[in-house]
């Protein structure tokens, strides 16, 4: 199963795309009715989102700004973007019932491992 067919399990609601890029992933989500909320510290990128149906883009620097000011969730989206430190932020932005999506990198400044990603996680409901 593809994490796409998980995602696409879901009902559409509010979703939260952290270091969006180009969009792929929040294009994908708001076709399929969702609201998204797509943050890049990349502001071109975020430029080629712009009036895009069901997109509100934002240029952010998340490792400068807080996430908190956007409201709550029902599905955040971290793709190819490992950062421990938004945890606590991503925790209490998530409705309850919520789901965060994590893809990461094996090697490099964005890998975690499965261990880690589940001691990190560990007691969210």
């Amino acid at each position: 199963m593809e994490w796409r067919d998980i995602l696409d399990a879901l009902p559409p609601g509010r979703a939260l795309g952290l270091a969006c890029g180009a969009g792929g992933n929040a294009r994908w989500l708001a076709a399929r009715g969702w609201q998204v909320v797509a943050v890049d510290r990349d502001a071109l990128a975020i430029a080629g989102l712009q009036g895009v149906e069901n997109i509100d883009a934002r240029v952010m620097d998340l490792e400068h700004e807080p996430i908190e000011g956007l409201g709550q969730f029902d599905l955040i989206v971290m793709w190819r973007y490992y950062q421990p430190s938004l945890f606590p932020a991503v925790h209490s932005q998530l409705r309850p019932g919520g789901v965060v999506a994590i893809s990461t990198k094996l090697t490099g400044r964005f890998a975690a491992s499965l261990a880690e990603l589940q001691a990190a996680f560990d007691g969210w409901t």
